[in-house]
């Protein structure tokens, strides 16, 4: 008689990251990511010039040996300015899909917990404040606080939400008809119980997924908004504002626009396959 073969057992978490560690598309967006972490982390420190800095007499001089990225029409460097530029992109964007994250956890899970006619309540006040156009709310905090970061913080975190709460609602109504969710109400589990032991735990893929999509959203409106003079202002490094330079200057000095709009482009495209990546590996409705 031969021996049954045993087969070791493996979590959801484990069989996710293996599933995302043989996503060659997504290994890509990893590499890129890492240098683009690496570039704003160590570029300011490898060259003599700060963001601000000017040298009128060297403006709009092409990538050379002493100015890699070249220069601008005020003579500053752009490979110092689009190594800071990356970091204002990182930081909203990380900063922003973070607060989203938050809001909308506790929004979502609360809407599905509660039932009736708060969660119908809850859910149409997100649907009045997902209607308003978040460029709206843009000027209309700036003539309140003025331009700058926190600004565009809030002006992306208050609509930003909405979608993670609609996802993190969504996923605990189907995981509170689960017969384990069920057991544990039947117990007297409290809400917080139910809504920490077994809710978050099983929704961890679809937010984790979700929130990784929602970076380069927030990376992209940063930009946009900075291209139309709403955002970042001079003479703080930004990749919208540099883009909206460099696009009058295209024809002439075309390096101005090409390396701020090329690490814009690459960032989202690295985002957006590792949240794809993400998606295969721990969405469970992709399974």
């Amino acid at each position: 008689m031969t021996k049954a073969q045993v087969i070791p057992s493996s979590s959801f978490w484990e069989n996710g990251f293996n599933a995302l560690y043989q996503n060659k598309i997504a290994f890509m967006g990893f590499v890129f990511l890492s240098f683009l972490l690496l570039f704003a982390i160590l570029a300011p420190y490898l060259t003599p010039y700060t963001y601000f800095e000017t040298h009128l007499s060297l403006k709009n001089t092409p990538p050379c040996k002493e100015f890699w990225f070249g220069t601008d029409e005020l003579g500053r460097d752009l490979f110092t300015r689009v190594a800071w530029g990356a970091r204002i992109s990182l930081f909203i964007g990380i900063a922003a899909s973070c607060i989203d994250l938050v809001i909308g956890v506790i929004f979502g899970a609360f809407a599905a917990l509660s039932g009736g006619n708060t969660e119908e309540y809850m859910m149409r006040v997100a649907d009045i404040l997902y209607s308003i156009p978040y460029l709206l709310v843009v000027i209309l905090l700036m003539v309140i606080l003025g331009s700058g970061i926190t600004t565009i913080l809030i002006a992306l975190t208050v609509t930003g939400w909405i979608k993670m709460a609609r996802i993190v609602r969504g996923q605990a109504k189907q995981l509170c008809q689960m017969d384990f969710v069920k057991a544990s109400i039947a117990l007297g589990g409290s809400k917080k119980h139910i809504l920490l032991r077994h809710l978050l735990p099983n929704c961890m893929g679809p937010i984790f997924v979700t929130l990784t999509l929602t970076i380069p959203s927030a990376i992209f409106s940063e930009a946009f908004l900075s291209f139309l003079g709403l955002g970042i202002q001079a003479p703080i490094a930004s990749w919208g504002s540099m883009t909206n330079d460099g696009l009058s200057a295209l024809r002439s000095y075309p390096w101005r626009l090409f390396f701020p709009a090329g690490f814009i482009s690459f960032t989202l495209l690295s985002f957006y396959l590792i949240g794809e990546g993400l998606r295969d590996a721990f969405d469970p409705r992709m399974h």
